[in-house]
């Protein structure tokens, strides 16, 4: 969960007195600044704390300094509350090794990412408390995403070779926006040195807001999209073969707090773009949320489906009209084929 963004807030109001001195900035005010997304499928869960920055030089100036958008002296805890009652409380710790931040005008000198490790509980709250020297708790709650399962796919056999295919999985509650994943394993080979592979994956994201909620929740894949997706992020190096090895899918159920906040902050073709801000965080600004995550599985076993292609999407990853030139080359116990300037080229 790519799920952390800093947010700027400018805090502006005019004044005019006698000597018609303009002031644009309001007195600086500790502003929190807390995106936390929870997912009882994972052990781990990070939370991102900031804040807010206001003054007189330039963003790209105040940008630079940590101490405009970075704390150094927070307490946070993360509680957990069932039927009203506290459970468990769970301080949050300073990752060791947080991720690189992309480059950009905000310095990531200071930069800290706060986490904890819980197995969470279905059926319980939680609840984010972050306290500075002399300033107000920020706060903010959440439950869980419930619990579903995929119907569709489940067949190791995975046919992509029409138009589209189903797909489909149970209601969660609490749950009002899904993103599927569809990553896509293959060996990449060099021509003049088989011996010389390497293991890749390509991973396909798409969303789904539905309108309706019915028990079973449908989502008709277009096949075609994927297949044009992966001619746009597949080159035609002539100096390596690919070979399709196996795919593994996953969906995340967003909490409908993470669909209002999706929503405000789409993209707006009107003249004014200014959008309301959501925020869930009391004393604060940011998301504290929830999603799930599951993959196709067992309905005996519970052991996770790894897809295999079917022979048709075997031969339409390969030959379609938009992958061919796309190097990847279909194995049978016969002979190896791969497709080039329309004509298909076979060899033993």
């Amino acid at each position: 969960m790519n799920f952390g963004r800093i947010l700027v807030l400018f805090l502006g109001l005019l004044l005019f007195s006698c000597s018609n001195e303009l002031k644009v900035n309001a007195p600086w005010k500790d502003i929190p600044i807390i995106y936390s997304v929870l997912d009882p499928s994972k052990d781990t869960h990070f939370v991102r704390i900031h804040k807010a920055f206001l003054g007189d030089k330039p963003v790209a100036e105040m940008a630079s300094v940590p101490d405009s958008i970075y704390y150094s002296d927070l307490q946070a805890i993360v509680e957990e509350y069932i039927n009203g009652q506290k459970t468990r409380s769970f301080p949050l710790q300073i990752h060791p090794n947080p991720p690189k931040l992309n480059e950009g005008i905000f310095t990531t000198d200071g930069f800290r990412l706060y986490y904890f490790t819980a197995q969470l509980q279905n059926n319980a709250q939680y609840k984010i408390i972050v306290s500075r020297p002399g300033q107000p708790d920020a706060t903010a709650t959440t439950d869980l995403v419930g619990t579903y399962r995929i119907v569709r796919p489940v067949t190791q056999q995975l046919n992509l070779s029409g138009r589209s295919t189903d797909f489909a999985w149970t209601r969660p509650e609490r749950a009002t926006i899904f993103t599927w994943e569809l990553d896509l394993f293959y060996l990449e080979q060099k021509v003049n040195n088989p011996l010389d592979t390497v293991t890749k994956v390509i991973t396909y994201t798409f969303n789904h807001e539905p309108i309706n909620f019915p028990q079973q929740l449908n989502y008709t894949f277009s096949t075609d999209q994927y297949f044009a997706f992966l001619a746009a992020n597949f080159d035609s190096d002539p100096t390596v073969y690919r070979f399709f090895r196996r795919m593994r899918m996953r969906l995340v159920a967003g909490h409908e707090t993470m669909a209002q906040f999706v929503r405000v902050n789409a993209p707006t073709g009107g003249i004014v773009q200014e959008r309301p801000l959501f925020t869930n965080v009391e004393n604060g600004v940011g998301l504290f949320t929830s999603s799930r995550t599951v993959v196709p599985s067992n309905i005996n076993t519970g052991q996770e489906i790894i897809f295999d292609f079917d022979q048709g999407t075997q031969i339409r990853l390969f030959s379609d009209p938009v992958m061919c030139n796309k190097r990847f080359v279909r194995v049978t116990s016969v002979d190896s084929c791969i497709c080039i300037n329309g004509n298909i080229v076979c060899w033993r």
